[in-house]
């Protein structure tokens, strides 16, 4: 289980490096496409960003095939992974901005990250049929 986040030790520094670079990009970019991010009320703001966010999470969701009451679709891989980084690129935004309104890092979320996934495997130890994974 290499790389793994609950196993690997190496694996959170991988992405905490990981998401300094979404943090780092989106410092750099957002306030040349939105020069007003921290000039509107903070609530505003950041709700506005997890709205874009879940408008994008749809985007890349329509350019599956997953209506089951439609014929089959060919997947474009370039659409999917064109939805996909507009998703990462919000979430950046969304991170640097609560950064800004509570301190939150790029090493808090990786921790939280790892914990959350060490109790979702006892989660599905307990409670699923899955392969037990050793926290």
């Amino acid at each position: 289980m290499s790389n793994h986040i609950a196993f690997d030790p190496g694996a959170i520094q991988g992405l905490v490096l990981g998401l300094k670079v979404l943090v780092d990009t989106q410092r750099d970019v957002t306030p040349k496409l939105d020069p007003m991010i921290f000039e509107r009320p903070i609530d505003e703001t950041t709700r506005s960003y997890i709205l874009a966010t879940i408008v994008e999470l749809t985007e890349l969701m329509d350019e599956l095939d997953w209506k089951m009451w439609t014929p089959p679709k060919t997947l474009d891989k370039d659409r999917i992974a064109d939805e996909f980084a507009d998703i990462l690129a919000f979430l950046g935004i969304i991170q640097w901005i609560l950064f800004h309104r509570v301190g939150l890092t790029s090493e808090d979320l990786a921790r939280a990250y790892k914990a959350k996934t060490k109790e979702n495997a006892r989660r599905a130890h307990e409670y699923g049929s899955q392969i037990p994974l050793e926290v």
